[in-house]
């Protein structure tokens, strides 16, 4: 989810913003609200006790004046008539912060109650050698205002630096995104896009060298595929001259002798196309709508070999749209491979829908590739086999076509072990439908065709 340079950018800035809010908030709450709120609590507690030994000490004719003057000015109420209450369940930190100041001061338990009528009037009771005296005061007193607008003013503040932030970020990895999709492009063989060489000094030096590279790997690539086929070139043409000096030949020539020409010339000839191909980089080829399982069908009966079979283990969708030549070529170096190194084996491909992609898988039941060779076997001209026996495999150049194929088309090929012994090609085609979505697949029996 946080793989690009702008999405890692972002969560570093947000989570920095974050940290900074945290931050405030606990060197507030912990240097300004908490003693703040002690000292306020302790104050109050002295109030009201001063407030109950004053009542005590005073003529009855004056308490009510006093009464008055309490609730007035302090918002306290006092009376020695015992008030209607209930336990107080839930608290708060100031309520808390009182109850101990109270504790403290009058050397002794104190337990504060709600009120029976009123919720946001709580009583505490003082015990005086002249009686009991209650005094009330409102539960939801706070002992320092919490800083909202400090806090507002913070948040909007890092939000306008983290917004500020991200759009310097964007237009920096702007540049970045495109010299990477260009990347790509060259890396795929496709046609090159030079960047835009405007802009900041920095990323304007950055396009002009990218752009630099990217014309001289095109130039390289362009010299190497003309290169080659000058030589292919020049080497078909004597290969053509003496296929046509050996269907010539008189019948007294060797049929074995000419059948081993030929074989060797035809070889020869295909090698050359394979360089030739893998060189031009395999222009991309437009997307057709394909029958997926006709399509697989009629590949694997094209094969006629009693050793390959297809299977469609889900349901496929009736239209994807593909590049039928691409896919062909791909199958068929992959299907070629395992028929010629699982001999006398069967090979197996089978076709399933997962979701929005299809999955095709070649199995054989040849020798299996070792794991340190699984990736080297997509380099050109490598070969498990090293004398380079064409009896024993081809050229080298098959696989490497695959994934080129595989690259220009985004589509991923793993190599696998067959859990029946041998090697599973699991090749997964990311198709668009043109019309309707996957359907979901069947519970039924694997259906064997062709």
């Amino acid at each position: 989810m946080f793989r690009s340079l702008l999405a890692k950018t972002w969560l570093i800035l947000a989570l920095t913003v974050l940290a900074i809010l945290l931050c405030y908030t606990l060197i507030v709450t912990q240097f300004i609200i908490l003693p703040v709120s002690r000292q306020s609590a302790d104050d109050q507690a002295a109030l009201m006790k001063l407030a109950a030994e004053t009542w005590v000490e005073l003529p009855p004719y004056a308490r009510s004046y006093y009464q008055l003057e309490l609730a007035g000015q302090h918002l306290l109420l006092l009376t020695k008539t015992p008030p209607t209450t209930r336990e107080l369940k839930k608290s708060n930190m100031f309520l808390d912060m009182l109850t101990q100041a109270l504790a403290r001061r009058l050397q002794t338990d104190i337990h504060l109650r709600l009120d029976s009528d009123d919720n946001n009037l709580v009583w505490a009771s003082f015990a005086l050698p002249t009686g009991t005296v209650y005094i009330g005061f409102a539960r939801e007193r706070r002992a320092f205002p919490i800083p909202i607008a400090a806090i507002l003013i913070l948040t909007f503040a890092s939000l306008l630096v983290l917004i500020t932030s991200l759009t310097i970020v964007s237009r920096i990895t702007r540049p970045l995104v495109a010299a990477s999709r260009a990347a790509r492009r060259i890396g795929k063989g496709l046609n090159f896009e030079p960047l835009d060489e405007n802009g900041p000094e920095e990323m304007a030096v950055l396009a002009r060298s990218f752009n630099k590279m990217g014309k001289e790997v095109r130039e390289l690539l362009e010299h190497r595929t003309t290169l080659l086929a000058g030589i292919s070139h020049d080497l078909r043409t004597p290969i053509a001259r003496m296929q046509m000096a050996i269907e010539v030949l008189d019948d007294g020539s060797n049929p074995e002798m000419v059948e081993r020409l030929t074989r060797n010339l035809k070889e020869m000839d295909t090698l050359i196309g394979d360089t030739l191909a893998l060189s031009r980089g395999l222009e991309q080829a437009p997307l057709e709508p394909l029958d997926i399982n006709l399509w697989l069908t009629d590949f694997s009966q094209s094969f006629q070999n009693e050793r390959l079979r297809y299977i469609r283990l889900t349901s496929l969708p009736e239209q994807l749209m593909l590049p039928p030549l691409a896919l062909k070529r791909v199958l068929t170096n992959l299907v070629e491979n395992a028929l010629r190194y699982s001999a006398p084996g069967p090979v197996t491909v089978e076709a399933t829908a997962q979701g929005p992609q299809i999955m095709v898988t070649v199995l054989d039941r040849g020798p299996g590739i070792p794991e340190d060779a699984k990736a080297k076997i997509f380099e050109p001209f490598f070969r498990l086999e090293a004398s380079r026996n064409k009896h024993t495999g081809g050229s080298g150049l098959g696989l490497a076509i695959v994934a080129q194929l595989c690259e220009m088309y985004n589509w991923h090929l793993s190599v696998l072990d067959n859990p029946a012994g041998g090697t599973m090609m699991q090749l997964t085609l990311l198709a668009e439908a043109p019309a309707k979505s996957l359907d979901a697949p069947k519970a039924d029996e694997p259906k064997t065709m062709g």
